[in-house]
Parts: C-alpha cells; structure tokens; sequence
C-alpha cells in the first residue's frame, strides 16, 4: 500500500532524508485544538446547556489516560496525492515535497486508518482496564472536517524523537511550485538512498481546478522546462 507524506524542504526534511528516518511529531503542536483531546474536569455540555463536573473516580482515571497519552506521538501519512489542500497545509503552500512509501502490510508496522465523525467519542473513565483503548480511539479519530486528508498514523509511545522509515521510499513528488535547485538537490540526494527512485512533480491542470503528476523516466535527468512550467 502507498503513503504519502507531505513535508517542507528544509535542513530537518533533508536530514531525515539522508538517514532515512521520520520524525515522531508531538500532537500537542499540531493544527487541531481537538488533537488528544481531554475534556477538563469541568466540561460543556450543549445538551444540557451548562457546565459539568466529572466525579472523582473518572477525574482520577481520567488523570491515568492523560498521563499515558502525553507520551504519545505520531507519523502522519495520506493515500492522497494530488490533494490541493494537503499540498497547500503541508506541502509548504506547494513548494514542498510528498515522499512516497510502500508499506506492504500496513497493519503488522502499527498504521491505523484515522475514523472522521461529527462527535467526539464519549471516553470510558470507569475502568482501568480499557485505558489502553481509549488512548488508540484518541489518537485516531478526529472531526469530519478533515475528511479530505484520508489520513493514516503510525503511532508511538515516544515523541519529538526520529525513526527509521518502516516502508521502502519509492517515489519523491515534488509540489508545482518547488524551487527547480531544491528539485536538483533533494533528486541527487535521494537517489543515494534508492538509485532506482521515481521523481515526479505536480502541475496545474489548464482548464480545471486539479493537479496532475508528471513522472519522469530517467532520475537523474531532471527535465529544464520543470524550471519554467507548472501548468499542462
């Protein structure tokens, strides 16, 4: 199975490249208030149309899971590669790039499918047992306004730390709007990880409002018009 992942070109994506690892990002920095979200020991609820406040034994089992979830972290992936707005949130406003893995078995390296929903899901704070359950149901759900991402986590129990990639990097995508330097540098250097590497690069459909991947057969032949043209 494929996963793509957006990144900036910069010194941390370039050595991460070079060695050939993924960085495990703290959700605590990402976009969505909502990340690993716990509600606080007084609570909203629209329902009833006032505030709440849990009992002592779900504050303390409650404790229990924020304790274990603060030491979680994820790699985040999408089976989406021609997404406009992936590109334009992670793909550094389209001049970034998406690297491109093959995960045979997504399910033996820990790769959950991220569930999208209305609702956040009401948390078990009665039994000790089930902790672990609420935590994976934290880290892979989220609300349904971002559908569009398809996203997949590869979750651990470390963070701010790097790994090696647990798939093989098949292909690098660059954005439409990549520097053509930075598509020279990050080719050569890729190609030393994988010297058979796919090298693509988004353009701008003419006449609609989609993007298309240009591949090219010869990686280490980087085609001049690239450094020109983002349209097709």
């Amino acid at each position: 199975m494929k996963f793509y992942r957006y990144q900036s070109i910069n010194k941390l994506s370039l050595r991460n490249l070079a060695k050939g690892q993924n960085w495990i990002s703290n959700p605590q920095d990402f976009n969505d208030p909502f990340e690993f979200f716990l509600a606080d020991d007084y609570y909203y609820s629209e329902k009833k149309g006032n505030y709440i406040q849990i009992s002592a034994e779900e504050k303390s089992v409650k404790n229990k899971i924020k304790k274990e979830i603060d030491k979680f972290g994820v790699i985040c992936y999408s089976t989406s590669y021609d997404n406009r707005l992936l590109w334009s949130h992670y793909g550094d406003n389209h001049q970034g790039m998406a690297l491109v893995f093959e995960i045979p078995n997504p399910e033996k390296s820990k790769i959950r499918k991220v569930k999208y929903q209305k609702l956040i899901n009401e948390i078990k704070l009665d039994n000790d047992l089930e902790i672990d359950e609420e935590i994976i149901k934290i880290c892979t759900t989220k609300s349904d306004i971002w559908e569009y991402e398809d996203e997949y986590r590869e979750i651990y129990q470390i963070k701010n730390t790097h790994v090696d990639y647990k798939g093989e990097l098949k292909e690098i995508i660059f954005g439409s709007r990549t520097n053509y330097e930075d598509i020279i540098m990050v080719s050569n250097l890729s190609r030393r990880i994988n010297p058979k590497i796919k090298i693509s690069r988004m353009a701008l459909n003419r006449d609609s409002y989609f993007l298309s991947k240009i591949s090219i057969g010869d990686n280490s032949k980087i085609p001049k018009m690239w450094k020109e043209i983002n349209r097709i």
